[in-house]
């Protein structure tokens, strides 16, 4: 049986309804689909996953009512060929694996998201696909001649991308220099959550958005005490405190999904450069009551900012008390 990976940009005249927002999120964890949404006017979905479970997503997305909506690009891959035996989890490694996308959807801002969204492409190799799909050449220009697009192997030739009378506005100009400066800047940021009521769900969560954001860090619990280490792009660390405070990661009392309300920053420095760090996953989780640790998780993170906050030369009993200081905690408590 062949697998087929496909991506898709959809173009809405809007996406303002939060319902409507709310059921793309979900339905996209639950077919396993990643990529983003732009919600606003105009409305941009661009996704990919199993082709099965795209299908069934446009279905489902058919079945809302619109004012108006277009899919203007589709594309296939197929990957190798799969026994029928397979099971369906090695298949999902397998398109993984295949991504070009975020593994999940990851809702971009309205103001200035259209800007985003084509910085996002254009890092993930798509930039030709979501210029065709607004209907615009590489220049900018706009009524472009459509250029052949992929065909699914699986499913005869049919004329896609048709458009409903109404043209989103030109991108012309997102690439903008503001944006460059943002994704090539490297920040350290140290966060303090108060509590977990579902740890293991939480630390999933998390886990995913770190990866989605392109971030390295670390989990750390720390007695009574959870704290969140990472590092990256100052974009990408903008996208991860946005996901977290508007994505449901926990649950409340009521044991009804919440959203996170007491995250608090501790510290963030500029890097000059980002620190490799030797971590099986992106967010690595760490147990520990020893404070010699949390010290060397900090200084693994932070002792790769610039000269003047935190470093090696301050030596190990200043490095703990500063450690001591940022985060709040003692190493008696």
């Amino acid at each position: 049986i062949s697998l087929v990976i496909e991506r898709c940009l959809v173009w809405f005249h809007h996406i303002k309804s939060t319902t409507k927002r709310r059921m793309i999120l979900d339905w996209s964890q639950e077919l396993e689909l990643g990529g983003f949404c732009k919600p606003g006017c105009p409305g941009v979905l661009i996704f990919e996953g199993e082709a099965s479970q795209c299908t069934e997503f446009k279905k489902r997305l058919r079945a809302l009512n619109w004012k108006a909506m277009s899919i203007r690009e589709e594309d296939w891959e197929e990957l190798a060929s799969n026994p029928s035996i397979t099971p369906a989890a090695d298949d999902m490694r397998v398109i993984d694996r295949h991504r070009k996308l975020p593994k999940i959807l990851v809702e971009l801002q309205p103001e200035g998201g259209m800007s985003r969204l084509s910085l996002e492409c254009k890092a993930a190799g798509l930039e030709k696909l979501f210029l065709r799909a607004l209907k615009i050449d590489s220049t900018g220009a706009l009524g472009a001649k459509e250029q052949p697009r992929h065909r699914n192997p699986a499913t005869p030739h049919r004329n896609i991308g048709s458009n409903d009378g109404q043209s989103p506005a030109s991108p012309r100009g997102v690439f903008v220099e503001d944006d460059r400066r943002k994704e090539e800047s490297h920040e350290a940021v140290v966060y303090r959550l108060d509590h977990m009521r579902h740890k293991a769900k939480y630390s999933k969560r998390l886990s995913d958005f770190t990866a989605a954001c392109e971030l390295q860090g670390h989990l750390l619990f720390y007695k009574r005490f959870i704290f969140i280490f990472l590092q990256g792009t100052q974009r990408g660390l903008l996208e991860w405190h946005r996901l977290m405070t508007t994505q449901t990661v926990d649950a409340d009392s009521r044991g009804r999904p919440c959203k996170e309300r007491m995250l608090r920053e501790l510290f963030r420095c500029q890097q000059g450069r980002p620190r490799a760090l030797a971590n099986a996953r992106p967010l690595e989780v760490v147990n520990t009551s020893a404070w010699d640790e949390v010290v060397r998780i900090f200084a693994l993170h932070i002792g790769s900012c610039p000269a003047g906050t935190v470093g090696k030369e301050t030596g190990d009993a200043q490095l703990k008390a500063t450690v001591e200081k940022l985060l709040g905690v003692s190493a008696s408590r």
